[in-house]
């Protein structure tokens, strides 16, 4: 186990950035159609971007790449039993939670989670 406890670092003003996030509880109905709900929290944590985030262009169509993580303390899910995996709305552009990794070890409930764009077209930075 760490000794190292670094659960204020992700929150600290510095570095954190608020973010929404959309949980998306998912029923099976009696049909056997899935059926969502959607819940929205505001959530704050140390967003980066990552990945390759670079101009895709193919003979039909352009798109650009978007991904970034985040470190936060709020308990993000990536696909899960009973789960669509969690939407994140950060400055206009909506991600989709790809990867969650357990970093607990260094504070109680860090996740780090890799989100990538839905869209093929994602919003221009802001300022």
């Amino acid at each position: 186990m760490a000794t190292l406890d670094v659960s204020d670092v992700p929150v600290c003003p510095e570095f954190a950035d608020w973010f929404q996030v959309m949980s998306r509880p998912e029923t099976i109905t009696e049909f056997g159609r899935s059926s969502t709900s959607q819940v929205i929290a505001q959530a704050q944590g140390t967003i980066y971007p990552t990945g390759d985030n670079a101009l895709v262009r193919q003979a039909d169509y352009e798109t650009n790449r978007k991904t970034i993580t985040i470190v936060t303390p709020y308990r993000l899910k990536g696909a899960s039993p009973g789960f669509q995996p969690d939407q994140i709305m950060y400055r206009g552009t909506l991600y989709v939670v790809s990867n969650v990794e357990d970093y607990s070890q260094y504070g109680q409930g860090i996740v780090v989670a890799q989100c990538s764009t839905t869209v093929a077209v994602p919003n221009a930075p802001q300022a």
